[in-house]
């Protein structure tokens, strides 16, 4: 359902995280490098805060999940993470790096 109907914010994204360095089949395969998990997380919580703030929308934890070819049980849990990482000043400055990106770039959509 998300695929589609944010089709656009996704694929920018994806191509954020291309250009540090993570192809769309690294970001859906199963490897757990640290940095890779760190972007689907990010990815995960961007994508979920751009929905809320668009639509007012409850959104579904698994179709957000999907978006990095992972299950609700994981998207739940990087929420978690996200809330205690972001006090971490390297972590934080990856977020708002990448957040800041995304919201650049969807200005022109």
């Amino acid at each position: 359902m998300y695929r589609e109907k944010y089709k656009k914010e996704i694929d920018i994204l994806y191509n954020i995280a291309e250009d540090k360095g993570f192809t769309l089949e690294k970001l859906i395969s199963s490897d757990r490098d640290k940095k890779l998990v760190k972007t689907r997380r990010i990815i995960m919580i961007i994508l979920k805060k751009y929905i809320l703030n668009k639509t007012k929308e409850k959104t579904n934890p698994t179709e957000i999940a999907k978006i990095v070819n992972r299950d609700r049980t994981t998207f739940l849990y990087h929420e978690k993470v996200h809330a205690n990482e972001y006090e971490y000043e390297d972590y934080k400055e990856e977020y708002d790096t990448f957040l800041e990106k995304f919201e650049e770039k969807i200005k022109n959509i």
